[in-house]
């Protein structure tokens, strides 16, 4: 545990007095196989590499009454310490959230001596607890003390809470952006940042993808935000003028995530491809053997069996082959600094994701030299050309002398020639400007890779950018809210490389008509006029196939509307199986263009109006709810059921003034845990039933969906486990404005 940046940090030395907290930490500490680090690192010079006190260390010294070199915040805090000098620091929203890369950051540690540290936005004190009944901060301190004895197992001391709300679970990161203050978070991130100065920020997926939890969302977006607000003297000011922190920049930028093929064993992080060529990914093997003996991949799950609050206690051995144990893999957001370039041993070495941040792989340019490609928008025209920049900064010792660039393109592609400069001084930054001219038959859409080789007598270097090609005119149905936003964060942060991580989907009912919004863009520096000719997938039809646009003004949008029908009532329904793809065809003066749709067909069913309302009694008698039977069998989570004996379901619905009622008939062969009715988290704890609900009247509605499971651990089984009929009144709720 450290320094807690929830206010600036104080001059004056108070001893750290005795406190439950601290002596409950110091204890847990001990237990840990990594209790001798924070003692080792008690006796550190400040402000070395894994220089001050752990937290460990200071529990057990403010126990003994000692006096405590403490600058940190005043007694509204709740962590307390001296910053610390850390190589990684992960940033994620709740305890558990740093849980699939344990066995990584613990390698790092054992082979590399990288310091890790942790940021928590909030303790997880809104989330479910499958170990007992306390919720709220009682559930929260549960969560936290869960998370430094998992952490712990990795070497991990450092542990930094921003003491945000974690509220009810939403899969919207503009609420979590409004309940926890972005710009008051991101102050508390960048002030992290700033004090302990890691050369790797890691941290989670941004985007809205189905299931992801908005408090990911935004932790993730936090820590982009913060990776580039922190080396800006001009954002959050305060924090330099009058806690006396400097501007820090972090080397590189990495997400906990991956899209493509993965592969087992030893050669995993060699062998994975990713669906995006261009992107820079690495893989870190979890067969190595850590200080006890066991596998990497075998401490990571130790340690997330330490989260029981979240049902995690049971997860089952990882394999004892090797060759069945894979890797964690990270993709690259940014870097600043020179790094392997993609399918070198370097790249695919367990630091490959340290490399030119925190190691020197042999060869390269010495620790601390800055190699950076940008581009003013990172897109380009097909047939266009586009300025990349390359900017060079010498390393602290001695700079870099006969430097070389040369940038390299995809094959078709033009770049203009490699420039020389004579020497880059200690600190001094060069930046080379570069023309890029794409093939007029680039594919739109496309992300290709722009790289830059450097050359000097200190040694080489590799960096890249992701450019887009963009279409000259293209069309786009109409985004969900979510994404649409997200695709304007990814603007404004100027990351095309994040953009379409979401595929463009719209959800349809079974058997129903939809009127879709097309939105046209025109990319070209003229208007454009043309057609929209849209493709409709097998069992569905169109009201017209072609609509007409334009003129659409340079760089300006239009809209047309097509109206689409399930035509085919057997198509399947939901998820896994119910999207259904299609194309949308652009022509225009400039040329055409086609891009890829889809529509999620979701069940959908008429509730009519009961003419009495029906007795909440946990009896269905005949009449009693007028809606047609809905078949619950499937089942959303787990094994799949064998018999209509061994799980099956089945629901009635009807509505009455302005209640909602709901019955619903479950079978299960094995009865579920029974828990006492004041347990008022026993439906996260035990199999259960659900009746989510958020709409009223007689219309035609589409049923909710299952939720996809998490990829980030394995899935729980939740089925419910009575075999007589429940009944439910429901009060439709306002819809929330975010």
């Amino acid at each position: 545990m450290s320094y807690t940046a929830g206010a600036p940090r104080r001059t004056s030395r108070p001893t750290l007095r005795p406190t439950a907290r601290a002596l409950c930490l110091a204890s847990t500490l001990a237990l840990l196989p990594w209790a001798g680090v924070a003692a080792a690192h008690a006796d550190s010079a400040p402000g070395a590499p894994g220089g001050a006190a752990a937290a460990g260390a200071v529990g057990v010294a403010g126990a003994a009454g000692a006096a405590v070199d403490h600058r940190g915040p005043g007694r509204a805090q709740t962590s307390l310490g001296t910053p610390v000098d850390l190589g990684v620091l992960f940033v994620g929203a709740h305890p558990d959230d740093e849980a699939g890369t344990l066995s990584t950051l613990g390698e790092w540690k054992q082979r590399y001596g990288v310091r890790t540290g942790v940021i928590t936005v909030t303790r997880g004190e809104g989330g479910g607890n499958a170990a007992g009944p306390q919720e709220g901060p009682a559930l929260g301190l549960l969560r936290e003390a869960e998370e430094r004895r998992a952490v712990g197992m990795a070497g991990i001391t450092d542990v930094f809470n921003l003491d945000k709300v974690d509220f009810y679970y939403t899969v919207s990161e503009p609420l979590t952006a409004q309940v926890w203050d972005h710009e008051d978070t991101l102050a508390r991130t960048v002030r992290i940042i700033r004090q302990t100065r890691p050369e790797v920020i890691m941290t989670m997926n941004p985007a809205p993808s189905p299931g992801q939890h908005g408090n990911h969302q935004e932790a993730a977006r936090l820590a982009i935000e913060a990776y580039a607000a922190a080396g800006d003297p001009t954002r959050f000011p305060e924090q330099i003028t009058r806690e006396g922190l400097k501007a820090f920049s972090p080397s590189r930028l990495l997400l906990r995530t991956f899209a493509g093929t993965t592969a087992l064993g030893p050669t995993c992080a060699k062998d994975a491809v990713p669906a995006d060529p261009s992107q820079d990914i690495y893989g870190v093997y979890g067969g190595t053997t850590a200080p006890d003996g066991r596998t990497w991949a075998a401490v990571e799950r130790a340690a997330q069996r330490q989260y029981v609050s979240q049902g995690w206690g049971g997860f089952p051995d990882v394999p004892a082959d090797p060759a069945q144990l894979g890797c964690d893999y990270l993709t690259q957001v940014d870097s600043r600094v020179p790094y392997p370039a993609p399918g070198t041993d370097a790249a695919t070495a367990s630091d490959g994701a340290l490399a030119g941040a925190l190691t020197r792989p042999a060869g390269t340019v010495p620790l601390g030299t800055g190699l950076r490609v940008s581009s003013p928008t990172g897109t380009v025209l097909p047939g266009a050309a586009s300025t990349v920049s390359v900017a060079v900064t010498g390393p602290a010792r001695g700079g870099l002398s006969d430097v070389r660039v040369a940038l390299t393109a995809p094959a078709g592609w033009t770049v203009s020639a490699p420039q020389r400069v004579h020497g880059v001084g200690s600190g001094q930054t060069r930046t080379l400007t570069f023309t890029v001219t794409a093939p007029a038959s680039a594919a739109g859409g496309s992300h290709v890779r722009v790289s830059a080789d450097l050359t000097s007598r200190q040694g080489r270097g590799y960096a890249a950018r992701t450019l887009t090609v963009t279409r000259p005119v293209s069309a786009q149905q109409q985004l969900l809210p979510q994404v649409a936003q997200f695709e304007s964060w990814t603007k404004a942060q100027n990351l095309p490389q994040l953009s379409g991580i979401v595929a463009p989907v719209l959800t349809m009912a079974s058997g129903g008509t939809r009127t879709i919004p097309v939105t046209v863009t025109n990319a070209t520096d003229a208007p454009q006029s043309g057609t929209v000719t849209i493709k409709p997938p097998a069992g569905f039809t169109a009201k017209a196939t072609g609509v007409s646009y334009g003129p659409i003004p340079a760089h300006g949008t239009g809209t047309v509307m097509f109206t689409v029908t399930n035509t085919d009532t057997s198509l399947k329904t939901g998820a896994p199986g119910g999207d259904y793809a299609y194309t949308l065809t652009t022509t225009s003066a400039a040329g055409s263009s086609t891009t890829n749709q889809a529509l999620e067909l979701v069940p959908s069913t008429t509730i009519p109006k009961a003419t009495t309302a029906p007795k909440v009694d946990g009896v269905v008698s005949p009449g009693e709810y007028t809606g047609a039977a809905m078949d619950l069998s499937r089942v959303w989570e787990g094994a799949a059921c064998t018999s209509a004996a061994d799980c099956s379901g089945t629901a009635w619905a009807t509505w009455s003034g302005d209640t909602l009622y709901i019955a619903a008939k479950v079978v299960d062969d094995t009865l579920g845990t029974r828990l006492a009715t004041n347990d008022c988290k026993r439906h996260w704890r035990t199999d259960s039933s659900r009746s989510p609900s958020t709409r009223a009247g007689p219309r035609r509605t589409p049923r909710r969906r299952s939720r996809r499971p998490s990829s980030r651990s394995p899935p729980r089984v939740r089925r419910a486990r009575c075999a007589t009929p429940t009944t439910t009144r429901v009060r439709p709720p306002r819809p929330h404005p975010a």
